[in-house]
This record gives structure tokens, sequence and C-alpha cells, in this order.
């Protein structure tokens, strides 16, 4: 049994430096959790308010956070973010912005998820200056019907990438 653990460290650590064997390491239900963490993302940014909706559940115990050095946002419970969230919506697409995700950590208990991964913001103002922002995450996802959605999403925006490393 030592043999076999030492033999696994080795491979974890032989692969975690890369992204793309570290994402050949990923099951396949980590990478449909990831897909979806990416789609929801991408409803966000385009101001799908309708698409971005079906990645959450729509209970009061639905959380959303984003925490950062000047201020916080909480939003408890769906109808809590549906006020907000459809509001934000209405604006135009965020053409000008973009969220990278990476260094995912996905376990699975059940029909529960726990994501934590890094996101580096990056958008462009009308004169192309290019600003970039840094942030972690830490999600809670629940399977219903063979579909991962949301049931928590916390955000702690950071000062630089390393420590959102």
């Amino acid at each position: 049994m030592k043999i076999i653990n030492y033999i696994l460290i080795c491979i974890l650590l032989a692969i975690s430096g890369n992204n793309f064997a570290q994402s050949e390491a990923f099951s396949a239900e980590e990478q449909e959790i990831i897909e979806v963490i990416k789609e929801e993302t991408r409803c966000f940014l385009n101001r799908d308010f309708e698409e971005w909706a079906t990645h959450w559940f729509h209970e009061p115990y639905c959380r959303h956070y984003l925490l950062a050095n000047s201020f916080y946002n909480v939003k408890d419970g769906w109808n809590a973010m549906v006020r907000h969230y459809e509001k934000h919506f209405q604006g135009d697409p965020m053409d000008n912005f973009d969220i990278q995700k990476d260094d995912f950590e996905i376990t699975i208990l059940g029909d529960i998820a726990l994501a934590h991964y890094s996101e580096k913001y990056i958008s462009t103002d009308s004169n192309g200056k290019v600003s970039e922002g840094f942030g972690k995450n830490n999600a809670v996802l629940k399977k219903e019907r063979g579909i991962w959605k949301f049931l928590t999403m916390n955000i702690a925006y950071l000062s630089t990438y390393d420590d959102a490393k």
C-alpha cells in the first residue's frame, strides 16, 4: 500500500507543474465541472441572464460572494441574486473583458463538488490600455439529473497573480 501511495504522489508531483498534463489528470466528471464553471463565466460576460441562470440552483440557500480590498458584495439566496444580476445583465456584453481560469482543484463527494481555482481578469479600456486583476474562487456545485449546477460561489479579488496561486 505504501508503494502505491508513493507512486501516486510521484505521478501527481510530476504533472502538477504542467497545465496540459494537469488537465489530462482530471477525470471526465472533473472536466465536466470545469466546463460548467467556464460556461457560467461565458454567459456572465455575454450578459446572457437566461443562460447564466441555468447554471445555478434557484434556492434560498444559494450564495454569491465577492470580496476585495475596498468592497464586498454578498447575495444571499437566489431571489437576491436575481434582483442584482437581472439589472447587471442589462448592460452590453463585456467584449473588452476576459477571465482566464486555471489551477483547478476539484473534489467530488457524491453529488456535491468543491471547486477551487484561480482567475486572471484582463480588461481593455477605450484607449487600448490593458489592465489585469486576479482572484481566487471557491465554489460548491451539486449534480442533479446528471447536470452540475452552482450552489455557492465565493470570489476573493487579490492584488497580485502570485497571491492567486
